[in-house]
């Protein structure tokens, strides 16, 4: 494969992993307030107990997701900060998952796809970041084609 084309495709995972997971985080909400009166599992009394704690729980959601469509865009641009950007926001990803914690099992296969496809993401990173300079000249943006040349 391509070098490039590895850089690209990276780019398209990360720009629209954080568009759908971002739409389906605010479509989710409402329904799952309408279904069990939870608001991502938390009881809305809790969220909005303390006005700065549903502000955080808002603004950590909202920024995660933004975080990925900025690592994507930047990859895109060719842009060493989008590496190291993206670079980071994939092994947050899979880091915590693999720690095990009081809430959750090492073992669950909870998210291990998500987890399989940044790590998917790391090696195409890895392996295309020496082609960084020719994929700047290209001019390309993670809601195009990857393919097509221009």
């Amino acid at each position: 494969m391509n070098k490039v084309l590895q850089l690209k495709i990276a780019a398209l995972i990360l720009f629209w992993f954080g568009i759908q997971a971002e739409f389906f985080i605010l479509v989710g909400m409402p329904i799952s307030y309408y279904r069990d009166g939870t608001i991502g599992g938390q009881y809305p009394q809790t969220i909005f107990e303390v006005w700065w704690r549903g502000a955080i729980f808002f603004m950590y959601t909202f920024f995660g997701h933004v975080t990925h469509i900025v690592s994507g865009y930047w990859l895109s641009k060719g842009n060493k900060k989008g590496i190291i950007l993206s670079l980071s926001l994939c092994l947050y990803e899979i880091i915590p998952f693999l720690v095990p914690s009081e809430s959750k099992n090492l073992f669950t296969w909870d998210g291990i796809g998500i987890r399989i496809l940044f790590a998917f993401v790391i090696f195409l990173i890895v392996s295309g970041r020496k082609e960084l300079i020719q994929l700047r000249s290209e001019n390309w943006l993670p809601w195009k084609n990857p393919i097509q040349k221009k």
